[in-house]
């Protein structure tokens, strides 16, 4: 699995030719790979084989799709109660900030004042810095921690469910 995030993340950045060092794109995508493998390997401790990929795929589409997705992530964020649930299940509320806020660090893109890029650059910088809970170490700490301790979880979440879920298969 690491060799494939690498590989996908070494394509990305030299079709993108981004301007900023592979690094700083690898780390955010390892651990996302931590975090997404991490619902694979609970669920299928927790359900039947047959169910278990369909689960996993709905599970990655909601918290990696639905509600890490910059146009709603404003929404979830300005609102305490929402800002609690997706920071606690959403992964790429996470990645996407620690990947394009670095980006926008780094880079300082200019654009005309008013234009359609500035707008959007505004927008997302905006939706991606609202919450509150990154305010203390910042979007590339915080999103560390939060993806190590998200993939940590769900490991013991599959460990409780090998030895519950298969009691008459332990030795």
């Amino acid at each position: 699995v690491g060799m494939q995030c690498f590989l996908f993340t070494a394509l990305y950045y030299e079709f993108r030719q981004i301007h900023v060092g592979f690094f700083w794109y690898l780390v955010p995508n390892m651990l996302v790979v931590w975090a997404a493998s991490g619902w694979g390997l609970a669920v299928s401790a927790w359900v039947p084989p047959a169910h278990g990929p369909f689960i996993v795929s709905l599970i990655v589409f909601v918290v990696c799709g639905l509600l890490g997705n910059p146009m709603n992530l404003a929404q979830f964020l300005s609102n305490p109660a929402l800002e609690v649930g997706v920071s606690l299940i959403s992964i790429t509320r996470w990645s996407i900030p620690m990947s394009f806020l670095m980006q926008v660090d780094l880079t300082d893109p200019k654009y005309p004042e008013g234009s359609a890029e500035d707008t959007s650059l505004g927008y997302y910088k905006y939706a991606l810095e609202v919450g509150t809970w990154e305010n203390k170490y910042g979007y590339w700490w915080t999103g560390i921690f939060a993806l190590f301790i998200y993939g940590n979880v769900l490991r013991v979440i599959t460990y409780l469910g090998l030895v519950f879920r298969n009691r008459d298969k332990q030795v």
